[in-house]
């Protein structure tokens, strides 16, 4: 299973069962402008909605399932994280939302989940760019910029 995948599936496992979460992973860095620390004050790189989507295929390359990740980071520190699970053989799809807050400084982004899942989740984050793209990323999980 690749990491990015594993990853996502212990966070979400972890933040199910309504725990503090601390991930550190190391060698990633932030960017994206001051820190922050002080209420009120954001990182403007973070402020939008992020998304990641997951294909499941088996072994002979048919579709299993999916699952998508939504992120929206408020710049008034709100922020909320939808995820959408989808069986292609089941049919059955199931949706979560979640709401909480946030706050980062140049390396590390601190989320705190309100509603179930609750719990608090620590990774360090930087937006990369290219072209007209980015992608924020959260640990190792790659989001790409919807708004």
């Amino acid at each position: 299973m690749p990491r990015a995948r594993l990853l996502l599936l212990c966070l979400a496992a972890m933040l199910a069962a309504g725990c503090e979460t601390r991930v550190g992973l190391s060698g990633a860095t932030g960017s994206g402008g001051a820190p922050t620390g002080v209420a009120g004050t954001i990182q403007p790189a973070i402020v939008g909605e992020w998304s990641m989507i997951l294909i499941n295929q088996d072994m002979s390359g048919n579709l299993v399932s999916s699952s998508e990740t939504r992120w929206r980071f408020d710049a008034d520190g709100t922020a909320s994280r939808m995820s959408v699970a989808t069986s292609f053989v089941s049919g059955i799809q199931e949706t979560v939302r979640t709401t909480g807050r946030w706050s980062a400084t140049a390396t590390t982004i601190t989320i705190t989940l309100l509603n179930p899942p609750s719990g608090t989740l620590v990774v360090p984050w930087r937006v990369e760019r290219n072209g007209s793209t980015e992608a924020l990323v959260l640990g190792t999980l790659r989001f790409a910029r919807r708004s």
